[in-house]
């Protein structure tokens, strides 16, 4: 695979989409790839009640729909849950309840175990699932994500919340499972957008930076100019994925006075992510 060639193939290419939707001539919206949508507040699986005030600080980061142990418990006792378990090793998070007790209030304390973490059991709310079947190309990228991800010590979480992530100080990326992506296509354009995100440790990036600050726009350019560069180099680029590659740098790129530039930039280190990624090197786990 010659990654400098088909950089340049794929940098030209976004320039050409990103000005057809600075002229009006494409839509330069971005298209959420799964079929979730983020909850307004956390709520509890079974009893459909929301967890509001400062729950929602608390469990922020954690999921969107919870279970008491108890309840975990109580629903393998039916046959329709029996199948359900505790994924190993996953952490509990905690809820607070206030109980009128007298003049004062009780604060009482609940472990909560997210779904993302509770294999067997689907979203209350969620909309249609997709059954994908990959093709060659899509198999043979999502080898190569993994294998550079268990050489880096880095676990791929399935989740059900409405969100994709690295996290670095666990070494660990969630994304959604692939049944909740439209096409295979997109579940691995996500994928490979966080895979580049862990490539910052080895390439001196820092990804310690708040939403609003220029670093983080930064970041969020490289990794999906490598997302875009990882699924050409594959052959699993389609309109769809391109068209999104495309509106979401578009969205970042508003914030710089020079964004030929910036894209310009941004393609150089995804193309450096992308040759550790496909090729290794001092793949031993650094810290973040």
């Amino acid at each position: 695979m010659d990654i400098n060639n088909i950089s340049k193939v794929v940098l030209r290419d976004l320039a050409h989409k990103l000005k057809q939707m600075d002229a009006g001539e494409v839509d330069p919206r971005w298209t959420l790839p799964f079929n979730l949508e983020p909850h307004l507040y956390p709520l509890n699986w079974l009893t459909g009640r929301y967890y509001t005030g400062s729950n929602v600080v608390l469990l922020d980061g954690y999921g969107s729909e919870f279970l008491t142990l108890r309840q975990i418990e109580a629903l393998q006792r039916r046959k329709k849950y029996q199948h359900i378990r505790l994924r190993e090793g996953c952490e509990s998070c905690t809820a607070l309840f206030y109980v009128a007790a007298g003049s004062a209030p009780v604060i009482r304390r609940y472990e909560l175990y997210s779904l993302d973490d509770i294999d067997g059991l689907e979203l209350r709310r969620h909309g249609k699932i997709y059954r994908h079947t990959p093709t060659g190309e899509q198999a043979e990228l999502e080898t190569a994500i993994r294998t550079y991800c268990q050489q880096a010590g880095i676990a791929v979480r399935h989740i059900k919340s409405a969100y994709c992530r690295f996290v670095p100080d666990r070494r660990r990326i969630d994304i959604p499972c692939s049944h909740y992506f439209r096409s295979y296509a997109e579940y691995l354009s996500s994928l490979a957008h966080e895979t580049v995100h862990s490539t910052a440790a080895y390439l001196g990036r820092d990804l310690e930076n708040d939403r609003d600050m220029e670093g983080y726009a930064v970041e969020e350019l490289i990794a999906e100019c490598g997302a875009a560069l990882l699924l050409t180099l594959y052959s699993v680029e389609d309109e769809v994925t391109g068209h999104n590659h495309a509106a979401y740098i578009c969205g970042w790129l508003r914030r710089f006075t020079a964004p030929d530039l910036m894209l310009d930039a941004a393609m150089n280190t995804a193309r450096e992510a992308v040759d550790r990624i496909i090729n290794g090197s001092d793949l031993a786990v650094k810290p973040c």
